[in-house]
């Protein structure tokens, strides 16, 4: 078999972390274990993981990070890596992202902009534009994805970027253009 490495994959323990949207979605209002991947996946030749966030409740985020450094940390598993939660319209955005940058599991940030609570184009108002381009500081080779309900459209250049790349939503990254500005 090819070995293969997942790079999106979400897993929570209920008895760790709250996620205040679980109990609306019945079918997941459970916990999803490293030992549930393993055994969805064990017919496949997993090498590695990257763990996705799963929209913790803020004052989870800490913990988060915690639970996934533990299963990066065991050599009984693939988890090599983790995209946390986080807020770059938050005030204490740019703090939170030096103190995760030290930590060597910890991959990226995302922000879930697809919730009906989420105003339209959230991502597009300054404070969020300003976490966003601070990203491309620490951070090498920032790739930004704007929602669907942003005002982008395929094609179209993300602003927050400021000239790195940005990958339509539903997009092959392999054929994304490099901006010119």
């Amino acid at each position: 078999m090819i070995p293969i490495i997942d790079t999106h994959h979400h897993l929570w323990d209920v008895n760790t972390l709250n996620l205040s949207w679980l109990p609306s979605v019945p079918p997941l209002n459970r916990s999803f274990l490293m030992s549930d991947y393993l055994t969805a996946t064990q017919e496949q030749a997993v090498a590695a993981t990257v763990y996705m966030e799963v929209d913790v409740d803020p004052d989870q985020r800490q913990p988060e990070i915690e639970y996934v450094t533990a299963l990066c940390e065991d050599a009984d598993n693939p988890m090599q890596g983790a995209v946390v939660s986080g807020e770059p319209a938050s005030p204490d955005f740019t703090d939170y992202v030096m103190k995760i940058s030290n930590n060597p599991y910890v991959k990226g940030v995302r922000r879930v902009l697809h919730w009906p609570e989420m105003p339209a184009a959230a991502c597009l108002q300054d404070d969020f534009v300003r976490g966003v381009q601070f990203l491309g500081d620490p951070v090498d080779a920032t790739m930004c994805r704007v929602c669907e309900g942003g005002g982008r459209k395929d094609g179209d250049w993300c602003p927050t970027c400021q000239g790195k790349m940005w990958i339509p939503l539903g997009s092959d990254p392999t054929t994304s253009r490099q901006s010119e500005q």
